[in-house]
């Protein structure tokens, strides 16, 4: 059973490209009832205004791009380097001990099954978006509670997206849309989300997406919000929902699902 129903009426999921700095971070709203897109903009408001966006009345999910937690073994490592104890053996295996550092189990598994290999949060910079969004994380946890916040995504008000891993399952192009140069790649896309999810979105939205990668990136974290609600993405084995807790999971979604509604 899905964590929402399209019976429910009246929900709203939210999209955040979250980046180091607001002006590079992008969000985006949708009425799933209304079925429109009701805003996409930069987050010229800052922490504030996406705590206020994802703890809204309304609001069934918000689908966030950047790592919601880092990998156990790094943890375990720097903690024990930051204590004084001994940094951990390699076991004879240096390339897979580095390996277990720089990767979580959720991005093994989306590079594996998708061939989208998302950037190491304990070795690229990539990480320092994810210090704001651990950050936000306590906010968020701070307004709702702490059940609001569960890095596997499998309950809460959050779940970790990716937008290129999303869009390659989907068979879109999940590169070359980045930058000034990609305006033509991401006006493509648009128009390919707007008839897979069947929503409506006005002349300045398609405008403001084709603009900037952050805002359409933004729109695909919100639509992989709704896959997530509807348990069409896929989600941590048994075996790794310990590690999904506390590490984070990359929520990618089928590739047969769509917003077309669902009924009975």
């Amino acid at each position: 059973m899905g964590r929402g129903a399209w019976e429910d009426g009246d929900v709203h999921t939210v999209g955040i490209d979250l980046a180091a700095q607001p002006a590079n971070t992008g969000w985006c709203v949708v009425d799933w009832d209304a079925r429109r897109v009701i805003d996409v903009a930069t987050n010229r408001g800052g922490d504030d205004e996406l705590v206020a966006l994802t703890c809204a009345e309304g609001v069934g999910l918000v689908g966030i791009d950047t790592p919601l937690g880092w990998p156990d073994a790094f943890v375990d490592a720097v903690a024990a380097h930051h204590a004084g104890r001994r940094w951990p053996d390699d076991d004879g295996d240096p390339d897979a001990h580095r390996r277990r550092l720089r990767l979580r189990r959720t991005d093994e598994i989306v590079g594996a099954t998708t061939g989208r290999h998302p950037m190491s949060v304990s070795a690229d910079r990539i990480a320092v978006a994810a210090m704001r969004g651990a950050r936000l994380q306590q906010c968020i946890a701070d307004v709702l509670g702490a059940d609001a916040v569960d890095r596997s995504g499998c309950g809460g008000r959050v779940a970790e997206t990716y937008p290129a891993a999303a869009l390659a399952v989907w068979g879109l192009p999940a590169s070359g849309y980045k930058g000034t140069g990609g305006a033509d790649a991401r006006a493509g896309l648009v128009e390919a989300l707007v008839v897979r999810s069947g929503l409506r979105v006005d002349d300045a939205q398609r405008a403001a997406m084709v603009g900037s990668d952050h805002l359409l990136d933004a729109w695909v974290c919100a639509l992989v919000a709704r896959a997530v609600l509807d348990d069409a993405t896929g989600r941590p084995a048994a075996a790794d929902i310990d590690v999904a807790r506390r590490e984070g999971w990359i929520h990618v979604p089928d590739a047969g699902w769509s917003g077309t509604p669902r009924r009975g």
